[in-house]
């Protein structure tokens, strides 16, 4: 049984007790910009409010089953381990063979709504997750940071319901899922979101589509990305740095360009990934594919056009798919080992940014560079662009090919309007920073007495 963790009433001075926060979906350990990027967001957002975080659930801890999940397979793999020699090639093997045997185990997280109510009580009877109900029973309040984990019916996006259902019901905390996109186009994950969401005491939505999407059944709130609060520096200041041979060659990958000279970034997409798990028998279902040779031919049609390209891998997928390009096409990569801050400067002071990326099309936005949206693994660059009035055509990230012209053409539009439109999606961004710190708004202010 779960035991709900007493929070002193004030602080020693006097003064009321900080609140204390369980963060869920912490980000900060994957090798993603965009991840990296908000989960730091959010966190000076919370320390700024006057929270403290107090416990964390990582998300390395909810992206599939774990032995540690089930009380009855947490066991028999601690009798396992005892018996287990201790070489490491014999453990690697066991951890391997687990893997497999793990795709044919139940889930601990239901795969169904109606299995909801269920999944919470195994938890508040320390039968499920029995270690993120006890971080969970740590805090006052519990901060969901949702990003992009609720799209077809993904089990982080499934994870995320439960644990939120199961705090707000079983240990009577503040909940909020914020800070995120809503892409219910699966029906499962619709009514996930349909039986959580209203029982929450603060939902909010990194774009209006998804806010518009949820409206029947709850009263989100529109609060831009976290991330929006990461500006990059002055062009003129950093390109005198970035100038210099090597600046941005992280190991193993080459990155020489002229950054005096515009340039026009191109990133993957977070489809590349999901393209191959996708359920073939739902709609924007993609088949397996390999996305790079469309993305060859969009580099060399930019570059017969004279424009610079710089590559970016933003996520190890991206890192997969151009590594091989960038070497054979001689041709600048920047990928995740790259500091964020060092990506925000590269594509906020990019000529245009070309991607499937809705974090680096946010860091172009606050320098005012204007994206091209490809195919994500949901709406979100798309509605992204609606956003900040760009035009939306979603290219397909997984075979570009067939509109590479009308991406260059896109690009071009762009670059023809000048510091016009730059000054405009930069005045935008700088607004949207500002408001981004409404997702800890609702917050309680201190410890509840």
């Amino acid at each position: 049984m779960v035991t709900t963790l007493r929070t002193s009433e004030v602080a020693p001075d006097g003064a009321p007790a900080p609140l204390r926060v369980c963060f869920v979906n912490d980000t900060s350990r994957n090798p993603n910009w965009g991840c990296r990027a908000t989960t730091g967001a959010l966190k000076d957002a919370l320390a700024a409010r006057g929270a403290e975080v107090v416990s964390t659930i990582y998300l390395e801890d909810i992206l599939s089953f774990a032995p540690r999940d089930s009380r009855r397979w947490r066991r028999a793999a601690e009798r396992f381990d005892r018996l287990l020699p201790r070489r490491p090639f014999v453990r690697e093997v066991a951890r391997r063979a687990f893997k497999r045997v793990a795709r044919r185990v139940p889930d601990v997280v239901p795969l169904d709504a109606r299995g909801l109510d269920d999944a919470a009580l195994a938890m508040a009877h320390g039968e499920a997750l029995e270690f993120a109900a006890e971080r969970l029973a740590a805090a006052d309040a519990v901060f969901i940071n949702g990003e992009g984990a609720v799209y077809d019916l993904q089990r982080k996006g499934r994870a995320l319901m439960l644990m939120a259902l199961f705090a707000k019901r079983h240990l009577g905390k503040w909940v909020g899922i914020l800070n995120h996109t809503a892409d219910l186009t699966h029906p499962g994950m619709r009514a996930f979101a349909e039986a959580v969401y209203p029982q929450l005491d603060d939902v909010t939505f990194r774009e209006a589509r998804s806010l518009e999407s949820c409206a029947p059944f709850v009263n989100g709130r529109l609060v831009p990305d976290a991330a929006f609060a990461l500006a990059p520096a002055e062009r003129g200041a950093w390109a005198s740095l970035a100038a210099r041979p090597g600046h941005y060659d992280v190991f193993p990958d080459r990155a020489r360009f002229d950054p005096t000279r515009p340039y026009v970034v191109v990133g993957g997409s977070a489809q590349f990934a999901w393209a191959r798990k996708r359920d073939p028998h739902m709609p924007d279902a993609h088949p397996t594919g390999d996305p790079s040779p469309g993305f060859r031919s969009l580099v060399e049609a930019l570059r017969a056009r004279g424009h610079q390209v710089v590559l970016t891998a933003s996520d190890k997928p991206d890192e997969d798919a151009f590594r091989p390009l960038a070497a054979e096409l001689d041709v600048p990569l920047v990928a995740t080992a790259a500091p964020v801050l060092q990506a925000v400067d590269l594509i906020g002071n990019a000529a245009a940014y070309v991607g499937g990326r809705w974090h680096p099309a946010i860091f172009g936005l606050r320098g005012g560079t204007p994206f091209v949206p490809l195919t994500s693994n949901s709406f979100k660059l798309t509605a992204l662009a609606e956003m900040v009035g760009l035009p939306s055509p979603a290219l397909d990230s997984m075979d570009l090919a067939g509109s590479v012209e009308r991406a260059v053409d896109l690009v071009e539009r762009h670059l023809d309007e000048g510091e016009e439109l730059r000054s405009r999606l930069r005045g935008l961004a700088a607004r949207m920073a500002v408001e981004s710190t409404g997702h800890v708004a609702m917050l309680p202010t201190s410890a509840p007495a």
